[in-house]
């Protein structure tokens, strides 16, 4: 069968979910992760703009005024733990929101399919196609120029409406400097994780499609998958054709040794036999149902074995006893019954 993407119309089984999955395509949007550590930012710099502000000022003065006193080294080394207490906490913040966006969009996936080295990856000519004339990088390319967009147009938009404090920037205190940088990130960040979030939105939806557009199985793959799940059809005919055979030389084996064969009167049929040297009860020596229950019955009739039309009693038998079992004791009674009635026409017809 042609694998094309005319072909490719049936939707994935589990099995091929589970490969893609392995592989580590879960379809999931960066685009998402990115508007959610933007939002996120934007929300930290508010909470703890005016702290780290403040921290800031603090540095810059006790280095100022540590000049002469401290050597540069130590003035560096105080500089980097001040800026580790400061960005450590929002790094871990927003390390942790990075993770949680990748798992409710489909769990975080270790695979070493990934790692395999492939001779695709490596082949120039293939990725040259890949990066550049593929349908994922001209995705890519739109999502970068939107990005771009995005972020230009805000920035471009705050900076005309702050023109004059940007212009007298250069005449403000530090900490009013500091204040309007923190004002300034806020609102870039926001509103571009806004437009961001819109774009997310989009990707992510397209991400699915596309994933499940790759997923999808041609007919003769559906059929080659069940047939590896279930086994070959022709082996399975194979296997039901040599139980057949086996049951029915069974039944020729054991049926014209049973003691009575009971029926329903033409569905089942169930032979059973009695030996009181070995059996402390009746045991199911060959069943059957329908051609099998008919060829039961001819056999104990070419043999003269006697055949006792018991309904309640056949069906009972052939679903609760297997083959070469003796019979259960809820049958006890009604089997009893029957042995009882062949008992009594024997002596009858011995006298």
């Amino acid at each position: 069968m042609a694998d094309s993407a005319q072909d490719r119309n049936q939707p994935a089984t589990p099995k091929r979910r589970k490969e893609f999955r392995e592989k580590g395509e879960t379809g999931m949007s960066r685009e998402v992760s990115t508007a959610l550590l933007m939002f996120c930012g934007a929300a930290m710099v508010g909470v703890s703009g005016s702290w780290i502000g403040t921290k800031m000022a603090m540095d810059v003065k006790n280095t100022l005024g540590s000049m002469g006193r401290v050597s540069v080294v130590e003035r560096l080394n105080s500089a980097f733990f001040s800026a580790v207490e400061i960005l450590s906490p929002i790094f871990v913040i927003l390390m942790a929101i990075a993770i949680l966006s990748f798992v409710s969009q489909g769990g975080v996936v270790f695979s070493l399919k990934v790692l395999m080295p492939k001779f695709e990856r490596i082949n120039p000519l293939k990725r040259f196609k890949q990066v550049f004339f593929s349908m994922n990088a001209v995705s890519e390319l739109l999502k970068g120029l939107i990005k771009v967009g995005i972020l230009s147009g805000i920035t471009a938009m705050y900076v005309s409406a702050h023109m004059s404090q940007i212009l007298s920037m250069n005449k403000m205190e530090p900490g009013s400097l500091l204040r309007f940088f923190s004002d300034a990130s806020i609102w870039i960040i926001g509103f571009s994780a806004l437009g961001l979030a819109a774009l997310a939105v989009i990707d992510r939806i397209y991400v699915r499609w596309d994933l499940e557009k790759r997923m999808k199985m041609t007919m003769q793959e559906v059929k080659d998958e069940h047939k590896e799940h279930e086994g070959d059809p022709a082996v399975k005919s194979r296997r039901r054709q040599r139980h057949r055979e086996m049951s029915l030389n069974r039944v020729l084996s054991e049926v014209p040794k049973a003691d009575v064969v009971v029926t329903n009167p033409t569905h089942y049929a169930v032979a059973l036999r009695y030996d009181r040297n070995e059996d402390s009860s009746p045991r199911v020596t060959a069943k059957g149902v329908d051609e099998m229950a008919l060829k039961i019955r001819t056999i104990a009739r070419q043999n003269g074995v006697p055949i006792m039309e018991q309904r309640a009693l056949a069906r009972g038998l052939y679903a609760a006893v297997k083959v070469g079992q003796m019979i259960s004791h809820e049958y006890f009674q009604a089997v009893a019954e029957v042995y009882a009635f062949l008992y009594r026409n024997r002596r009858m017809a011995d006298s």
